[in-house]
């Protein structure tokens, strides 16, 4: 083989790499999560694409749950108290970040931010982070 032929092999191989799912714990789960929890630290951590124009945030949430394929809801009760609304318009035109930088720089400009817990991503009001789990 050539030179070119190996550095095609190990494009091809480290490509491979960056597209298999993540195996194993995730490095950042707390000891106590739940299998689903850990699925959800680990898609935390992989790349993400975030692209809208005047998109309700909602919209954006389920694009997200349909991508990454876990589950991620809203804390009605949460958002409901602090009088925060999920249709308010999203312009966002983020690519080569985790999904754990794109929800933050999202949900920051609406004064929320994301727990994960029963099994799921929850977006609550920023607020409301302190009260519950740390921002992960």
């Amino acid at each position: 083989m050539t030179i070119s032929r190996y550095a095609a092999s190990a494009a091809a191989i480290g490509a491979a790499l960056l597209l298999a799912p993540s195996i194993g714990r995730a490095t950042d789960a707390p000891k106590d999560a739940t299998e689903a929890e850990e699925a959800i630290y680990r898609e935390l951590d992989d790349l993400s694409r975030i692209e809208f124009i005047k998109t309700p945030l909602h919209l954006v949430v389920e694009y997200l749950r349909q991508v990454h394929r876990i589950p991620i809801k809203f804390d009605a009760k949460a958002v409901k108290e602090k009088k925060l609304a999920t249709d308010v318009k999203v312009t966002q035109n983020i690519t080569g970040k985790t999904l754990r930088e794109a929800l933050q720089l999202t949900l920051r400009e609406f004064d929320m931010t994301f727990v994960v817990k029963d099994n799921a991503l929850v977006i609550i009001p920023k607020e409301a982070s302190e009260e519950k789990s740390t921002e992960k």
